[in-house]
């Protein structure tokens, strides 16, 4: 089993947000602006451009943190699109995917 405990489940517009898998708190994200949103059960974070985005999932990769895929511009494609097509980012990161409630599986790409 990995050992992932959050995983990005959107990168839509300026907005990043991290869930959890399990009920541990990501103190680490707290520490670089992510904000708590009861509503969602996440952590949010906005940041203004392609680059500081792609800055961002470079440290979320770095700290263990999945990107969920699924339809359309989901995080694991947008992480793709950062490091193959805009030359951003470098190296493999995990991708989560689900194929029913609670019943995921996770893979380096």
């Amino acid at each position: 089993m990995s050992d992932v405990k959050f995983y990005v489940y959107t990168m839509s517009g300026k907005k990043t947000g991290v869930k959890r898998l399990g009920f541990e708190k990501p103190t680490f994200l707290e520490q670089i602006g992510f904000v708590y949103d009861q509503e969602f059960d996440a952590w949010i974070k906005v940041v203004d451009s392609d680059f500081e985005k792609a800055e961002l999932a470079d440290f979320l990769r770095n700290n263990n943190v999945a990107f969920s895929d699924g339809r359309e511009w989901n995080p694991a494609e947008m992480f793709q699109y950062f490091r193959d097509d805009k030359k951003f980012l470098e190296g493999n990161f995990k991708r989560i995917s689900w194929s029913g409630p609670g019943k995921y599986s996770i893979c380096d790409v």
